[in-house]
């Protein structure tokens, strides 16, 4: 059976040979090109110029004007657009956690490209539903104690606090971005809406999306003017299942009308993967320790296909992977894994975690010769 990166290494060598330098090719991650490129190479069993790849993300940032900002950094300088706008004296180190929730949601409502203004309106504009006539009975009991925190008949000292807040909330936004924009900087969000909104398309290349799922609105907006501009195709990688009324085939449903497929939708034989039979095999385990033990007795039944691009251990909980690892058999070389080794865990990591922690306790000489001792 043929994985869906290999259709499309067909269709793209069908269509444009071995000549593809002038495309670039967009994945929402950098795993997958990897395997494209190796069904592009025995598509063409010759040499052949490739096409480029990227992520949406470097997609993007290659196209804005403002570069990304570190977490600390955006967290800081919204400390400070929080306090200028709120007047309340509060600390960073207590804002900091409670700061990097609110640059989530700047986040997501300039992915969206919804209207800050609107998204922050001033909760009094809840009068507006003061005609409530099309409301039962019923209705407009539930409705009424759902609001009955935000009236006048509960003015608590932290809900007027938090109405103060809340009715701010548009102007730090807003300060926020301004700041940032002084010194070229931005986070994602920021970043995304940018390109969107002063893309000049003449100057773009031609790409290829393969593989996108559900769409931020900023990724419609820029699909959407690639594709006017004839410099985007697109090929989706979904099941016919999906395609009914299964609620989670919503979106791929609208994305098939507004972003035609490169290859055939209708074809089952690349879009009816889930009503053919599958072989699996379930295995008891205790802990999640000793199923990434089982790794080990697994890949040596593999043998040499172990060490295939057509296998791979699919971890759950990244905290496995150190075990993972630390289980593999000596006689498999190679093992596709699917996360890389975070940072944290390394030895350097740990070695800088000791030089910080003795650089601000000191360093303790009984406790050095009591660690000794044991």
């Amino acid at each position: 059976m043929k994985t869906f990166l290999e259709y499309v290494a067909d269709d793209l060598f069908q269509k444009h040979g071995t000549n593809m330098a002038g495309f670039t090719v967009v994945f929402p991650n950098k795993r997958a090109s990897l395997f494209l490129n190796g069904h592009l190479a025995m598509c063409a069993g010759k040499p052949l110029w490739s096409p480029a790849y990227t992520t949406i993300s470097t997609l993007f940032a290659s196209h804005s004007r403002l570069r990304m900002a570190d977490n600390i950094k955006l967290v800081c300088e919204l400390h400070k657009s929080f306090t200028a706008q709120t007047g309340i004296d509060e600390t960073l180190d207590h804002f900091y956690g409670w700061g990097q929730l609110l640059l989530a949601d700047f986040d997501d409502i300039d992915k969206q490209l919804a209207d800050a203004r609107r998204v922050f309106a001033n909760l009094s504009d809840l009068h507006e539903m003061d005609d409530d006539s099309f409301l039962t009975d019923e209705q407009r009991q539930v409705i009424k104690r759902f609001f009955s925190h935000f009236t006048e008949e509960s003015n608590s000292e932290l809900k007027q606090r938090f109405l103060r807040l809340w009715n701010r909330m548009g102007a730090i936004y807003e300060d926020f971005n301004q700041r940032l924009a002084s010194q070229g900087i931005a986070y994602e969000g920021m970043m995304y809406k940018d390109v969107v909104n002063n893309l000049d398309c003449s100057s773009m290349g031609n790409y290829i999306f393969v593989g996108f799922n559900v769409l931020l609105s900023v990724e419609q907006r820029l699909f959407t003017l690639l594709r006017r501009e004839g410099k985007a195709r697109f090929y989706w990688d979904f099941d016919e299942y999906y395609k009914t009324d299964h609620e989670a085939g919503h979106f791929i449903r609208q994305y098939l009308d507004l972003f035609p497929n490169e290859l055939d939708s209708s074809d089952r034989q690349i879009y009816d993967n889930f009503s053919r039979k599958k072989q699996l095999h379930f295995v008891s385990a205790t802990t999640e320790n000793i199923q990434a033990r089982y790794a080990t007795t697994w890949l040596r039944q593999l043998g040499q296909d172990a060490g295939s691009r057509d296998s791979a251990i699919v971890l759950c909980n990244e905290g496995l992977l150190p075990t993972i690892i630390h289980c593999l058999p000596q006689e498999v070389e190679s093992v596709n894994i699917t996360m890389g080794y975070p940072l944290g865990q390394s030895p350097v990591a740990s070695l800088v975690e000791t030089l910080i922690a003795l650089r601000r306790d000191g360093f303790d000489h009984q406790r050095a010769i009591s660690a000794c001792a044991m």
